[in-house]
């Protein structure tokens, strides 16, 4: 399996405010048509951000230079959408994944207290996250947002406990989950509709994002486990709606919510970046390798049998590098850096449609459709571009 992708349709115009907490500061107020002091002042926040001695900084300074270039000379007819994904780059090993943060002080201490919904209904700021299905209630004019239900709103009155779940603070605001149905539509507040997060993510707040991938997994882990899958009951959802549990008194089994660890991992022979593309996915798109963990097997034994059997190249000199949480519907990407010998041959597996060496300067050319720069697998790539890569 390669990483997550979003398709072609469902790539959004974003501004860089819209990826992250705070937004960059490297190089996105430079013109675009001053392309000389556009380099000059990205080569020197690319080398400042690696840090190091002078010997360090000077090898810095050579290891970024094509990546700079190559940015400068794309940058009159970039793309909104390019040229966001270019600012990540500056930021490639810095702060949180997307979907990632503190966006939410979950406080799972107030999931125990039997009057969880009274209290809930009882505070006027209380904010509601609606979900039907898999989609998530928002506003997209005039800017992209969530939907936030209140107590007195009918929808939120009319609810029974099972519709609802706990799901925290939300900029110091208790916020709750609540479930819908189509039947609900006709009730919902002007101008919200219910979208799909793969469409709507990149647009919204990057707090907001995490918010309602929070919610989707939640909602689609109770939607899909209705009944005890030891004796086929009923299941109760108790805990704020965090556990679910067997209504059958003779079993009693509880359940949690499900997540499925993936490992995702850039691969180099310290030259090269080795990246595989799938059929479905848009034409000369490449992505970072990865594929879900297996029952008896730890995460790094995960990262060698999975390239192993994508590209046939055998990898050491594992190390972490960050994780994402993708509820798409219940991933949790774990992301690795890994080493290869410089001669390792590919021979791609039967999930792959390609695999292949790219060079830095190939990347940089365009030769590698690369992912959505809100998912993992780009931030591993440009970390490997930017040179901070592991060794």
């Amino acid at each position: 399996m390669l990483a997550p992708n979003l398709e072609p349709s469902e790539k959004p115009v974003a501004t860089a405010s819209t990826f992250f907490t705070a937004p960059p500061t490297s190089c996105s107020n430079q013109k675009r048509l001053r392309p000389r002091r556009y380099r000059l002042n990205c080569r020197k926040n690319h080398v400042r951000s690696l840090g190091g001695n002078d010997e360090g900084r000077a090898r810095n300074r050579r290891r970024v230079g094509l990546h700079v270039r190559a940015k400068c000379a794309a940058a009159v007819s970039m793309s909104s959408y390019a040229w966001l994904a270019l600012e990540f780059m500056d930021r490639a090993d810095t702060g949180p994944n997307f979907f990632a943060g503190s966006y939410i002080d979950r406080h799972s201490d107030a999931r125990e207290i039997p009057e969880w919904r009274a209290h809930a209904a009882a505070d006027p700021a209380t904010l509601y996250v609606a979900v039907c299905g898999t989609t998530q209630l928002v506003y997209r004019e005039p800017a992209p947002r969530i939907a936030f239900l209140h107590a007195d709103h009918p929808l939120v009155r009319a609810a029974s406990d099972d519709q609802l779940a706990l799901l925290g603070w939300f900029r110091g605001t208790r916020c709750m989950l609540i479930e819908l149905d189509a039947a609900d539509r006709a009730a919902l507040p002007a101008g919200a509709h219910f979208e799909e997060l793969r469409v709507v993510a990149a647009l919204l707040p990057s707090d907001e994002a995490g918010l309602l991938a929070y919610a989707r997994g939640l909602s689609i882990w109770r939607s899909r486990h209705r009944f005890c899958g030891t004796c086929g009951a009923a299941l109760l959802r108790e805990r704020a709606g965090h556990v679910l549990r067997c209504s059958n008194a003779g079993c009693g089994v509880e359940a949690f919510p499900r997540i499925d660890p993936a490992i995702i991992v850039m691969v180099t022979d310290g030259a090269r970046a080795l990246l595989g593309r799938q059929a479905s996915w848009p034409a000369g798109r490449y992505s970072t390798i990865a594929g879900f963990v297996e029952p008896g097997e730890s995460l790094e034994d995960a990262v060698v049998r999975e390239v192993a059997e994508e590209t046939g190249v055998a990898v050491h000199g594992i190390h972490y590098h960050s994780s994402q949480p993708w509820p798409f519907p219940a991933s949790l990407m774990v992301g690795f850096q890994a080493r290869c010998a410089p001669d390792a041959a590919i021979a791609v597996g039967g999930e792959l449609e390609d695999a292949r060496w790219f060079t830095r300067t190939e990347i940089d050319a365009g030769a590698a459709g690369l992912p959505p720069s809100h998912s993992i697998s780009y931030r591993l790539i440009s970390t490997w571009l930017a040179g901070t890569h592991r060794e």
